[in-house]
């Protein structure tokens, strides 16, 4: 199904990507599509169509393939006012398009006139705004302003245009987070508890106070259990209980497309089209309840350039060029992180990711206490994730008498690349299978689980496809067109 870019503008759209009206089209469900890729690649659209898997979509603009490096998920397109169309198209598909067997989701950027036209836009939602959810006694704060203008016109009459448009995406909205953190009488090595506390060096439970707290002596708790509560674990509100946290995220994007169009002569047409996307956001809890324990900076790049040739050999016949480029990247830093040996973790070797990013901040541990808290975020805030896909085509199409064939190459060129800082200073957790109770196991440094990954080669890949094919749609009398088609594809 064609859809014209009068109807994208009619229906509304929360966060208007045009892939979202995929969902209009019977057979197609839309299982994610976010306003934009503040996940990055793996964070991208993902749509079932008629069965087939949400990877297995291909995805195109101005007639150029462009994806997610990692699984292939949708990558942002240029808001609904900078299309002219889109197209859905279901199996059973023509030879022209392979590489996926679910379904091709195409779109085509405006082009200019020989008059000026534009226009501008802005989309509100806020707390007044939205409805309430029915379990809250208040209404969370949100603000998300879209807002952008379009232009296109002439710069040679009848032979020369252009078109551009910018969109903006400014959102933010308050967090929660929960957490139980220690008691001040735990702090003290002062332990409540309905079963015994075991000691581990003993097997044995640890002494009781006239209170019936278990005692752990003072100096068996662990130093790096005291650097966390002086440092960063508050001390919980008398009687103890969850500390709920609340702070602001935010999530800014803006984007920008531009689109040349000549008509060379009466015969050739050439066009061409780059759009680019920054992301920012800003995740107000990555790596944990507790401020000061690492944050981030964020940011996700997307480019995409398309370029085409036309050339009209005569009424029946006609060669399309093209040539195109698309990347995708997301990087996360740690800021303020803290390092192992400065927690007094020593003789942990967590070395690898910094000989090859020296002026990356330190990835802070991760730490979790069943039941209590979690902080650290695994070392996922230094991550490097994208690629770059190149692409060159040529297709011929040739109209004789009851036959409308066509035939082409179509070579793709894929990368992928990931580095990231995954577990190397360390994942903790403390669960209560040394002495029955995960605070005192953490208090006592008794390790439930340790986990470190030390990566020897950025993982990824880098692959040639190059594919061909034949089309032949035959029409045998005014009610029976046969459809042949022949591709082969080399990954």
């Amino acid at each position: 199904e064609v859809v014209d870019s009068e109807r994208l503008t009619e229906l509304p759209l929360n966060g208007r990507s045009p892939l979202q009206l995929a969902s209009t089209v019977a057979g197609a469900t839309v299982v994610s599509v976010p306003v934009d890729l503040s996940g990055g690649g793996r964070g991208g659209a993902y749509i079932n169509v008629n069965g087939s898997v949400k990877e297995s979509m291909d995805q195109q603009l101005d007639g150029i393939r462009f994806a997610g490096a990692y699984s292939n998920s949708g990558l942002d397109y240029p808001n609904p006012d900078a299309l002219a169309e889109f197209k859905l198209i279901t199996n059973p598909l023509s030879a022209e398009y392979g590489m996926w067997s679910g379904a091709v989701f195409t779109a085509v950027v405006r082009s200019g006139t020989n008059s000026i036209h534009g226009q501008a836009f802005e989309f509100l939602r806020n707390t007044s705004l939205n409805a309430k959810n029915y379990f809250a006694s208040t209404n969370t704060p949100y603000h998300q302003n879209q807002f952008g203008v379009n232009i296109g016109g002439p710069i040679l009459r009848n032979r020369l245009f252009w078109f551009g448009s910018y969109q903006g995406l400014r959102i933010s909205q308050q967090s929660i987070i929960s957490s139980v953190p220690l008691t001040a009488d735990e702090r003290q090595g002062l332990i409540t508890s309905s079963t015994p506390v075991k000691d581990p060096q003993t097997g044995l439970p640890f002494s009781t106070n006239a209170t019936g707290q278990y005692v752990i002596p003072s100096g068996r708790i662990d130093p790096v259990a005291q650097y966390l509560l002086t440092n960063f674990i508050p001390v919980a509100p008398a009687g103890g209980g969850t500390v709920f946290t609340t702070s602001a995220s935010t999530n800014n994007s803006d984007q920008g497309v531009g689109k040349i169009d000549y008509n060379i002569t009466k015969s050739d047409q050439l066009n061409g089209m780059y759009f680019y996307e920054r992301v920012v956001p800003l995740n107000a809890f990555p790596t944990g309840p507790y401020a000061g324990y690492g944050s981030y900076t964020a940011s996700g790049p997307q480019s995409d350039l398309a370029i085409a040739e036309t050339h009209t050999f005569s009424p029946r016949l006609i060669n399309e060029a093209r040539f195109g480029y698309s990347s995708q990247q997301e990087t996360r830093s740690e800021v303020n992180g803290t390092s192992p040996a400065k927690m007094g973790i020593n003789g942990w070797d967590y070395d690898y990711w910094y000989q090859n990013h020296p002026a990356t901040p330190m990835v802070s541990p991760s730490v979790s206490v069943a039941g209590r808290f979690g902080m650290g975020d695994v070392g996922i805030n230094n991550w490097i994730e994208g690629g770059a896909n190149w692409q060159v085509s040529d297709f011929v199409t040739l109209v004789k008498g009851r036959h409308n064939m066509e035939t082409g190459v179509d070579l793709y060129r894929r990368q992928h690349h990931l580095d990231v800082d995954v577990a190397q200073t360390g994942d903790f957790g403390f669960d209560g299978t040394v002495s029955g109770n995960p605070t005192a196991d953490f208090l006592l440094g008794a390790l439930g689980s340790a986990l470190r990954i030390q990566y020897v080669f950025n993982p990824g890949y880098e692959s040639w496809s190059r594919m061909f094919f034949f089309q032949d749609d035959w029409k045998v009398n005014r009610n029976l067109t046969v459809n042949l088609g022949l591709r082969y594809e080399l990954h």
